[in-house]
Parts: C-alpha cells; structure tokens; sequence
C-alpha cells in the first residue's frame, strides 16, 4: 500500500498552533519566527531537505512566509 504524503501549505497569520498529540513540520520559511522556546532568524530563504519539526506552537512569524504541514 502506498503511503499518501502530507502537502505543504502557508501561514496566513503571525502564529501556527501546534495540534495536541501532533507535530509542525516546516519546509521552508522566508523569514523568522519563534518555537520550541527559540527565535529563529534567517537572512535569506531556507528550505529544509529534512523537514524542521516543531512540537510547539509557532509564534512571532510573518504572514505567508513559512511553508509546512501538520503530521503525528
């Protein structure tokens, strides 16, 4: 049986909530944003060949800059 792979989508606010028992898993970002207690920075687009998982919410970000999917 094949696996059916999560798709990507954009932030359309400053914050992602991380589901209860779930995780973010970002792709790429375009700017900066808070999680797991961190502010991250980038001074130009990342993508990520491993998606960056997140367990907690994400806050602090712009609108439409960070690509990701939510997964167990």
């Amino acid at each position: 049986m094949k696996e059916i792979l999560p798709f990507s989508t954009f932030n359309t606010d400053t914050s992602i909530t991380c589901p209860n028992n779930k995780s973010i898993y970002v792709v790429a970002a375009t700017a900066g944003f808070t999680a797991e207690g961190e502010s991250l920075t980038f001074s130009s687009p990342i993508s990520f060949s491993v998606p960056l998982k997140i367990t907690t919410n994400i806050t602090s970000a712009t609108a439409k800059t960070i690509f990701y999917y939510i997964s167990d």
